[in-house]
Parts: structure tokens; C-alpha cells; sequence
């Protein structure tokens, strides 16, 4: 009953339920309120004073409860949404579209037990491309989030005071002299650097982590399925090694992906035969592979190079440019690209 209250009483018709999960989050025992305490612990930010807080909380608490509820703060919120009500509309259709995809895919997955090689291909290829854009979506919010915030501590006339949250989680408000809570603008940064390091690892043509409330889920989300959608491998005589990270030698895997249009294949498999011909004689090349695929248009190169400034290096040469140029009218779609470093030691074990 309260919940129909409250969106009767809310603006927000389209993205409303992002501010029910900040409404969520900022509620640490999930009684349907934010006090005080837990209000000044999720929005500090580093730059508002606990005197700042304070004015706000009361600010947005338009009902004089001391403590703010679901529709108070969608209210506020909602009258400085500016250019950014369209944004939060967007992701919330984001979300829901993600998820009604996933559960499709997933459910065609596991009843159809007929589903070719190609077609699981497609369905993780489209995961991985969807995972990509969302992630690549965080970084100019990202960049734009540290600068307003520079502008505002520079321009901030004192240091904001620390915030001090009683020992007592029942008790409202704030005190002196009890435990200082680190703000929430560093606690988002420890979560960046967590989702930056992870995504550094990643060699998908450098994308960002996605740092998103929602959408972040549906990140983690996609990846689950992705690995149930990939074909289970037995790994045999597994080894757990211990190298010292700055004495590894890497080689780099590249795996190129082409949708090559079926009236072209003649003319794309001239240009690939030329261009696998003249990259054996190319420096830093170990190894290359051609794969294509019965009754299908995909056609899969794997090229091994001793290190990533090689292939880097090979990226600017006249045959990597020529075959790109070549390639722009007969694909289908895009070349997709993905790299992978291998430790050279591997290599030397599978040739002894």
C-alpha cells in the first residue's frame, strides 16, 4: 500500500526504479527509511561538510519525519534531473531489455538441443558485444565525475569535517567522538579501482569496467551466461605456477573474426591468401591459422606473435592497412578482434 503512495506521489514516471535501488542501497537496514546517519553515509562525497548533509537531509525530508522515504527522495531528485532524466529513463529500458534478453537466450539455449555450432557462436558473440558497449558507456561518466568533483574541492572555501557515525547502528544522527567513516565519494573510488583492475586484465580492445548502479549487474550477468553458452572443456595435468611478474615473457594470441558477405567470399579469400602470404615474412609472426566453417560465412584467423609491440608494430605496416582496405566492401559487418598473452614458457613445453 505504501509503495502505491509513494509512486502516486512521485514525478518520476520513466526511470523510477533506479531510485528505488539508490533509495536501496542508502537504506542500511532496509526498514523502508533513511535516517540521518545513513544518509550522510552514502551520499558524502568528500566535499559536503556535515553541516552540508544535515541541511540536505532536511532539505529532501519534506515531510518533517526525520527520515526520508522512497517518494521524498525521487521528489527532490527529480526537480534537478535536468538532461539526465532521459538518461535514467534510458537505463532503466536498458535494464529491462537485458534482462528479457537474457532469459530468451538462455531458455532457447536449454531447450533446443539442436542448436548448431554457429548459432552459439552468434549468441555469444552478441553477449560479449552488448557486455563491451555497456562497459565503454562508464568511462566519459567517469572522467566527467572526477572532474566536477576537482572543480568542487578547489573551489570548496574550507575542508568538509569527517564524518562521525556512532558505534550504535539503532541510534539516528551523528556524534562526535565516535568511529570516522571513510566518505562515500572514496569508498566509490576503491570500487573503481577494484572494477579498473579487473577490466585491465581483459585484452577486448581496451573497454572500461562498467561502474553503473544497474547496469554493472547486468554486466556480471551477461558474463555468467556467456560461460555457460561456451562448450566445456576438460583441462588435464593442470599446473599452478608462481612467476615473478616482472621476468614473464609474454607472446600475444590474436583471434580476427570475419562475417564476410557470401557474394564476396571469392574475392575476400584472394585478399586472405595475399595477406597471409606476405605476414609469414613479417617480424615478431609465430605462428598463423585459417578456419572457416561449413555452410557458414565466418571465417576465423589466429595469429601468434612474440610480443604485443610486434603486433602493434605490424598494425602500421602497408599489408595490415592494404587487407583492411580491401576488406571494407565485403563484410557483412565488422572485423571483430580479440587478443590474448600467453607466457612463451607454454610454448617451449608443447614443443618439448
Amino acid at each position: 500500500m505504501q509503495n502505491l503512495e509513494d509512486e502516486k506521489k512521485c514525478p518520476v514516471k520513466k526511470g523510477r526504479s533506479v531510485w528505488e535501488d539508490v533509495f536501496k542501497r542508502a537504506d542500511k537496514d532496509d526498514d523502508g527509511a533513511i535516517n540521518l546517519e545513513h544518509f550522510c553515509s552514502f551520499f558524502a562525497d568528500g566535499v559536503l561538510s556535515c553541516e552540508d548533509l544535515d541541511v540536505l537531509f532536511h532539505e529532501i525530508d519534506s515531510h518533517n519525519t526525520n527520515n526520508i522515504d522512497t517518494s521524498e527522495l525521487c521528489e527532490y531528485f527529480s526537480q534537478h534531473l535536468g538532461a539526465f532524466g532521459e538518461v535514467f529513463a534510458a537505463i532503466e529500458d536498458m535494464n529491462h531489455a537485458v534482462t528479457s534478453a537474457l532469459q530468451r537466450t538462455f531458455e532457447e539455449n536449454k531447450e533446443n538441443k539442436d542448436v548448431s555450432m554457429m548459432e552459439k557462436f552468434v549468441s555469444r558473440f552478441l553477449i560479449q558485444e552488448a557486455n563491451y558497449q555497456i562497459s565503454a558507456i562508464a568511462q566519459p561518466l567517469i572522467s566527467a565525475s572526477d572532474h566536477f568533483e576537482a572543480e568542487a574541492r578547489k573551489n570548496r572555501p574550507k575542508p568538509p569535517l569527517t564524518l562521525d557515525i556512532p558505534a550504535d547502528p539503532v541510534s539516528p544522527g551523528l556524534s562526535s567522538g565516535a568511529t570516522p567513516v571513510t566518505p562515500g565519494r572514496v569508498k566509490r573510488r576503491e570500487r573503481r579501482a577494484m572494477l579498473h583492475s579487473q577490466s585491465s586484465q581483459q585484452e577486448l580492445c581496451s573497454a572500461p569496467a562498467a561502474s553503473i548502479p544497474g547496469l554493472a549487474q547486468q554486466v556480471d550477468r551477461l558474463q555468467k551466461l556467456l560461460s555457460k553458452l561456451e562448450n566445456k572443456v576438460s583441462f588435464n595435468n593442470i599446473q599452478d605456477e608462481t612467476v615473478d611478474i616482472t621476468e614473464e615473457n609474454l607472446c600475444l594470441l590474436v583471434q580476427r573474426s570475419f562475417n564476410v558477405d557470401e557474394r564476396s567470399m571469392p574475392e575476400f579469400r584472394s585478399s586472405l591468401k595475399t595477406y597471409v602470404e606476405g605476414i609469414i615474412g613479417s617480424t615478431g609472426i609465430l605462428h598463423i591459422n585459417v578456419r572457416s566453417y561449413k555452410d557458414s560465412n565466418f571465417i576465423m584467423v589466429y595469429e601468434l606473435w612474440e610480443s604485443k609491440n610486434a603486433w602493434s608494430s605490424f598494425l602500421r605496416s602497408e599489408l595490415h592497412k592494404g587487407f583492411q582496405h580491401s576488406n571494407i566492401e565485403v563484410l557483412e559487418e565488422p572485423e571483430s578482434c580479440v587478443t590474448m598473452p600467453i607466457p612463451v614458457s607454454w610454448l617451449a613445453k608443447q614443443e618439448t
